[in-house]
């Protein structure tokens, strides 16, 4: 059985409970994480950093593989949702801290201006 990217991630630090004290999150979350396969946009480049599982691999949706990434990188298996009339956001409320796909875009230009301007001040 193939694993998921959280699953994958949270081997290679030492298991759920390992990646919850990396994260400083409970293990219920990392379950979940990993039962899922869906990681929270705000903890991809803590667990990136945490476990070397590419962010493209646990976000597709926001870190799209290079095309130089999209030959290695493993695609996951299709699995039919039980609820495919249902989008995630009408089951549940969304949270203040949740992030919509487009936040975590922005959130991501700004960071990544924010690391060009420091590599500048840093060089120059």
């Amino acid at each position: 059985m193939t694993k998921n990217a959280a699953a994958r991630a949270a081997n290679a630090v030492g298991g759920q409970s390992a990646l919850a004290r990396i994260l400083g999150c409970t293990p219920q979350a990392v379950q979940r994480m990993c039962a899922t396969g869906r990681v929270p946009a705000e903890r991809v480049l803590q667990i990136e950093a945490a476990s070397q599982v590419p962010r493209h691999e646990l976000r597709p949706d926001l870190y799209p593989a290079l095309p130089s990434q999209a030959a290695t990188a493993p695609t996951p298996p299709s699995k039919p949702s039980r609820r495919t009339s249902l989008k995630p956001a009408d089951r549940r409320g969304r949270r203040d801290t949740d992030l919509s796909t487009q936040e975590a875009k922005e959130l991501l230009e700004s960071a990544e201006k924010l690391s060009g301007t420091l590599q500048r001040i840093a060089k120059g």
